[in-house]
């Protein structure tokens, strides 16, 4: 028989005047405040049980060593070190790509303006400087790594360091933290330099290459030039032109030998094209002439590429757990916790007042306890 019969035989084997009333749909709000008013103790008492207890804790692990058994917050310090990073220039191939001469002589392989920050992030999250870090701070002891010990070591070391760049002053700001504060000024300072060594290994290695490829190309257009001057001279010679004064087509060409009328226009419009062939890569020339000068003053002066603005201090004040936010999360947690578990109850407690409602929960005991006999 389905749980509806049972309900409808239920209800019609009851006297008229004691018959059940259809229930109504909506809920109501004094039926809530009744049973927040019914177990304010229980509501009051858990999440004033819980208070005490994170406050204690939180207490506990404030004046305990960090080593101590159950210290699941202990003070955490963070040294930072501050560095300025030169931006790369405009190279030489962005002036002509915005000119369109790029594509035309083939120079779109010169290097492109980087990002220098960009750079150094990546290169901290890098194994190779990770893993020097690791092994000279013996992080296989320090922090009991028996095993992936590079896996564990490097995820211990990205948790730990955070990068903030400041776009407005140019200042990378380099952090590191650990619940030892010598600690984390020592690592921090280890990062920084060896960041430094890559980083100008980097560098140089970009301007020698930029710098190689710039000569070629150089000796490139400087052959080109030579051979549209030449071919210039030639026609010159070839047609007689001795003298230009003028920009107007015939107004200012002087020519040494008898010309017919008829192919004078030809000739200098033929004129005005090499010139100007000529004139184009003049100009390129000259552009790849200041780039190279530009990149070999950078060769020679690093200086500015990596500045270290201050050093690692070892950090007096903590930097974390805010153990005031923590208590107070963990306590209105609780509070909301037991509000949802008084409804729960009183659900439960309506249902067993409720015979219908009774037997569907011990037919739910049943099959549990029937499936757990199967198990």
């Amino acid at each position: 028989m389905s749980q509806m019969e049972l309900k409808e035989q239920y209800i019609n084997e009851l006297p008229v005047n004691r018959q059940v009333p259809q229930e109504e749909d909506t809920i109501s709000l004094l039926d809530l405040l009744g049973v927040l008013a019914k177990r304010w103790k229980f509501i009051f008492f858990s999440t004033l049980f819980a208070a005490i207890l994170i406050f204690s804790y939180a207490l506990y692990t404030r004046n305990a060593p960090k080593d101590a058994p159950f210290n699941m917050l202990p003070n955490v310090y963070k040294s930072e070190v501050l560095i300025r990073l030169q931006e790369d220039e405009g190279t030489v191939s962005s002036i002509l790509s915005q000119s369109g001469v790029s594509d035309l002589l083939g120079i779109s392989g010169l290097p492109q303006k980087t990002s220098s920050v960009a750079l150094a992030q990546d290169l901290l999250q890098g194994k190779t400087i990770l893993d020097q870090v690791a092994e000279e701070f013996n992080f296989r002891e320090r922090f009991n790594i028996t095993e992936n010990y590079e896996y564990n070591s490097r995820n211990i070391l990205r948790n730990s360091i955070e990068t903030e760049y400041n776009s407005d002053s140019g200042i990378l700001t380099i952090s590191y933290e650990d619940t030892d504060p010598e600690f984390a000024a020592k690592v921090v300072n280890r990062l920084v330099f060896l960041l430094e060594q890559r980083f100008k290994n980097f560098t140089t290695e970009k301007i020698t290459n930029k710098k190689s490829f710039l000569e070629e190309r150089l000796e490139e257009v400087k052959a080109e030039l030579q051979k549209a001057q030449d071919k210039l001279i030639s026609f010159q010679v070839e047609h007689g032109i001795v003298n230009i004064e003028g920009q107007e087509a015939g107004g200012g060409f002087v020519f040494s030998q008898y010309i017919p009328r008829e192919r004078r226009y030809e000739i200098i419009s033929k004129f005005y094209d090499l010139m100007r062939d000529r004139n184009i890569l003049e100009g390129i020339y000259e552009l790849l002439l200041k780039e190279y000068e530009t990149t070999k003053i950078q060769a020679l002066d690093d200086s500015k590429t990596f500045q270290i603005l201050e050093q690692a201090e070892v950090p007096q004040v903590k930097a974390g757990p805010s153990r005031a936010k923590i208590c107070i999360i963990v306590t209105i947690t609780v509070f909301f916790l037991a509000i949802f578990l008084s409804f729960i109850m009183e659900y439960f407690e309506r249902v067993k007042k409720d015979p219908i409602e009774s037997r569907k929960l011990e037919e739910i005991k049943h099959s549990l306890g029937h499936s757990r006999r199967k198990l």
